[in-house]
Parts: C-alpha cells; sequence; structure tokens
C-alpha cells in the first residue's frame, strides 16, 4: 500500500473526527480518531473489498453520518455500516495520507456535501 485517501464526517478538531479510507490495494477502514488516537470501527481495522478498484483506477466514495449510523460505500456498493455514539455533529472534509518513501497522488473531483431532508 503506498497510501490511502478518503472521507471525514463529525469533525470536531485535528484530534476528534470519524474517516472512511480506501487504499489502492483494495483494502478499506473505518476509524475513529479520539484525542488524538486511532481508533478502528471494526476489531481488525482495515478489510479488503473487490468492489475497490485497485492501482490507478477511479474509486467514487460515499459516507453516511446518519444520527448514530455511519455507512461507508464505494462504487455505489455498501462496504461496512456500525453504529457509533462519540460524536454527534461537525465538519465534513477529505483525507489522504502517503508513505514516505513512495510516490502517491489523490485527485478529488465532484465532492458534494448534503444534507437529508427532515
Amino acid at each position: 500500500m503506498s497510501g490511502y485517501y478518503g472521507l471525514m464526517c463529525r469533525y470536531q478538531d485535528d484530534q476528534n473526527f470519524y474517516y472512511f479510507a480506501v487504499a489502492n490495494n483494495g483494502d478499506y477502514i473505518m476509524e475513529k480518531y479520539v484525542n488524538a488516537e486511532f481508533q478502528p470501527l471494526f476489531s481488525e481495522g482495515w478489510r479488503r473489498s473487490d468492489a475497490i478498484y485497485q492501482g490507478n483506477h477511479t474509486n467514487r466514495l460515499e459516507a453516511d453520518c446518519s444520527g448514530t449510523t455511519l455507512s461507508f460505500y464505494v462504487n455505489n456498493v455498501l462496504l461496512d455500516e456500525v453504529t457509533d455514539t462519540d460524536f454527534t455533529a461537525g465538519l465534513t472534509g477529505v483525507i489522504v495520507g502517503a508513505r514516505d518513501d513512495q510516490g502517491f497522488e489523490v485527485v478529488f473531483t465532484n465532492f458534494v456535501i448534503t444534507k437529508p431532508s427532515q
């Protein structure tokens, strides 16, 4: 894995938020960052999915943070869904991480934030 990219929701500050990420090898993770410590939202950490296009291919990511339910979709396929109550509101954004010893480039296009109608 040369890097990962994904979406953030319920961003409180640089030490508290949820994030959903994929890697170019087909792995994905859902985590929360609480008081500057990573906490996976499922016990084994990274999981693998055939829905994630590997290598230099475009992946469509969607995070749904509704109530206490957090859902992560890639290429219109639900990868995982968890329930968590630590953060109930906050900002939304993107996240990218790269290994120091390898090149890695990510381009986000058509980034859209929607609020469900009530």
